[in-house]
């Protein structure tokens, strides 16, 4: 019931302010990232704070459960931090995290039938010359597929793309997602980070 409440609610959100769906995916993975039940997923490119809620619009739309994002532990007040949690954030210590978090989030696939992380790898909302690469430790450690995300503020256009299983080549892997991203832009263009990660120059 309360899935339905939500999916109403952002379905009449977007769609008065001008948003529509559309599928960057192969016509059997439509509706993937409800059948899934374990995956990575990110919304890019990320430039304004206004993206976070835009995707949790898209969470509520495809009605997505057990979904987890990350989040800085100094926005975990004492109200607000219940609510956060309720939503599903974990908070993140940037002074220490690292291969702490990586292994933190691995645990959580391996012994959670499901669970769901929402990341954005760019990390922040200025640009930046590469994207963190915990996300693509992650997926290879807990040998869990990216169903990569995105929203378009351009077009005024969101959905998703096919899965994809890393397969430990970085620039390899990073290049089906520059391909993927290649056209679509975030609110504030300038912001928009390169899509590369410090392994390629390894």
């Amino acid at each position: 019931m309360i899935l339905k409440i939500k999916y109403l609610f952002a379905n009449v959100i977007l769609g008065i302010m001008g948003w529509r769906v559309e599928y960057r995916c192969k016509k059997e993975n439509i509706g993937v990232c409800r059948r899934q039940k374990k995956y990575i997923t990110f919304g890019e490119p990320h430039t304004h704070i206004l993206d976070f809620f835009y995707m949790i619009l898209f969470i509520w739309y495809y009605r997505i459960e057990n979904y987890n994002f990350l989040v800085n532990s100094k926005y975990f007040y004492p109200i607000i931090g219940r609510i956060l949690t309720y939503m599903g954030a974990i908070g993140v210590d940037k002074k220490k995290s690292g291969d702490n978090l990586v292994k933190k989030i691995v645990k959580k696939f391996q012994t959670n039938e499901s669970f769901i992380l929402l990341i954005s790898p760019s990390g922040k909302r200025k640009w930046g010359d590469k994207w963190y690469s915990g996300f693509y430790y992650i997926s290879l450690e807990a040998n869990v597929p990216l169903i990569p995300s995105y929203i378009d503020y351009e077009r005024k256009r969101f959905g998703y793309f096919d899965p994809i299983i890393m397969q430990g080549e970085p620039s390899e892997d990073m290049k089906k997602l520059r391909d993927l991203y290649k056209d679509i832009h975030g609110i504030v263009r300038k912001n928009e980070s390169v899509i590369r990660i410090k392994e390629e120059d390894i």
